[in-house]
């Protein structure tokens, strides 16, 4: 009996002081002023675990970085944001190449040349004069798709910032996580060695060692799965990074900073003004526009005028000579062209209205999901961790009495320790909705729209 007092005495010193710790309020992470609920783990170890190595997060690199250096990193490399600015100077080549004038065309003429004569000799010029102002037009069609581009840009933007973000969350929740699962693989081999110790006094049985050892195993489980969950994001962030062979780094800041409000007509009018897929979408209207205008003038025909200005040897004359063409629209009137141009405005507003529906329907997710995260949250911070520090001061009151056993002990470890993992799994949910809404509901699933090209729909 003596034996199973002092091993049980040493085993709730080590295991209840830490589950206090967890219950009580959080202390900042480093780097930061902001609390964290995992706070106190280390003040927790035994003496021979002091030097016990860090959770396996940042073992090839001692370096830290911020959201902001990690954002300012993938500006700088990932290759869509190249390729969206090329986008836009590729429109602006085709904005000035559409509104150029057509080049003269130079001829030269020689005729009854001889070996005694020189006979007629002259050149031409001809030239296109354009008219109805189709170069003008030409110009307003290009500097709408210049606009889409720009603002196509700018999708592309918000989707790697918010890329970024979501893998940021995701990596500080599993360090989290592998923090509080490595502490609680440790604290349930040594529940496990107790129950040995006391299966060999004679005090304990199979049973509780059987049991112990199921705990032992069920918290590897959740280690390594926070470990998997580390290296998935880390491999994905290092990906939006546009450095895909970049070594896992430590990442600094916290899950417990205020999160931003959000309240639904007034998300929902935000992104209505301020949405770039909106203003693709208008952008998309008024370059419709300009094209069936660009299309009415298209009948309209340009002057061919052709100069020739010859020397006759024969008769020591020089000749002048003008002619001007103009092409007839009698059977071709643009018929085909001005239909399709209605045709594609049609197709703008209507695609308008859809961004604005898709707009709403990815609100509603995000904010269904933001809502249930910032109330999950709200409940573990008020109502459920704060029951389960009761519960353990209960627990640890009863067993000091004997009116508990150790089983009862590792289930209320167990429950702790998974509740305090869904409270981080909350916070990082909520993080995540939160980056989703704040940049414009832009993710890599969102559907990313077109640059018009002279392979598009009034590609000019």
């Amino acid at each position: 009996m003596k034996i199973r007092v002092r091993l049980l005495s040493w085993l709730l010193g080590i295991v209840l002081p830490a589950l206090y710790c967890f219950a009580t309020e959080p202390t900042p992470v480093p780097g930061t002023d902001s609390p964290s609920v995992d706070a106190g783990l280390e003040q927790q170890e035994t003496p021979d675990e002091e030097n016990a190595p860090p959770p396996e997060t940042d073992s090839s690199n001692s370096e830290y970085w911020s959201l902001e250096e990690l954002l300012s990193f993938a500006e700088s490399n990932n290759p869509t944001l190249s390729e969206a600015a090329a986008w836009v100077d590729i429109a602006l080549g085709n904005q000035t190449q559409v509104g150029l004038y057509p080049n003269p065309i130079l001829y030269y003429n020689g005729a009854n040349i001889t070996k005694s004569m020189a006979g007629q000799q002259g050149g031409l010029v001809e030239q296109t004069i354009m008219l109805g102002g189709k170069l003008k037009l030409n110009r307003a069609v290009a500097a709408q798709t210049v606009n889409q581009a720009t603002w196509l840009q700018q999708q592309q933007i918000y989707r790697v910032t918010n890329a970024v973000r979501l893998r940021y969350y995701e990596i500080l929740g599993a360090q989290r996580r592998i923090e509080l699962t490595g502490t609680l693989v440790k604290l349930a081999e040594k529940g496990a060695d107790v129950t040995r110790k006391l299966q060999q006094s004679g005090e304990g049985t199979l049973t509780d060692v059987l049991q112990a050892e199921i705990e032992v195993g069920q918290a590897e489980i959740l280690l390594n799965n926070a470990r998997n969950e580390y290296d998935g994001s880390w491999g994905q962030l290092s990906a939006v990074l546009g450095s895909p062979g970049m070594q896992p780094v430590n990442i600094t800041g916290t899950l417990d900073e205020e999160v931003p409000t959000f309240e639904w007509n007034e998300t929902y009018g935000w992104l209505l003004g301020n949405s770039p897929e909106i203003m693709v979408a208008q952008t998309a209207i008024s370059r419709a526009e300009f094209a069936i205008r660009r299309a009415q003038v298209e009948p309209i025909p340009n002057l061919n005028f052709q100069a020739w200005v010859q020397r006759d040897t024969q008769v020591n004359q020089n000749i002048m000579q003008f002619q001007v063409g103009v092409p007839t629209p009698l059977w071709n009137r643009n018929q085909g062209g001005k239909y399709s141009a209605f045709a594609e405005y049609r197709r703008a507003v209507a695609a308008s209205e859809q961004v604005e529906l898709s707009l709403k329907d990815r609100l509603a997710v995000a904010y269904r999901r933001y809502r249930n995260a910032s109330q999950q949250v709200a409940n573990y911070r008020e109502k459920i961790l704060p029951r389960a520090k009761r519960s353990l001061e209960l627990i640890r009151e009863g067993y000091q009495r004997g009116e508990l056993n150790f089983l009862q002990v590792l289930v209320a470890q167990r429950t702790y320790f998974q509740t305090s993992l869904a409270y981080i799994d909350s916070l990082t949910e909520l993080w995540k909705s939160t980056a989703t809404i704040s940049g414009m509901l832009l993710t890599e699933d969102s559907e990313a729209s077109t640059v018009p090209t002279s392979n598009t729909p009034l590609g000019l």
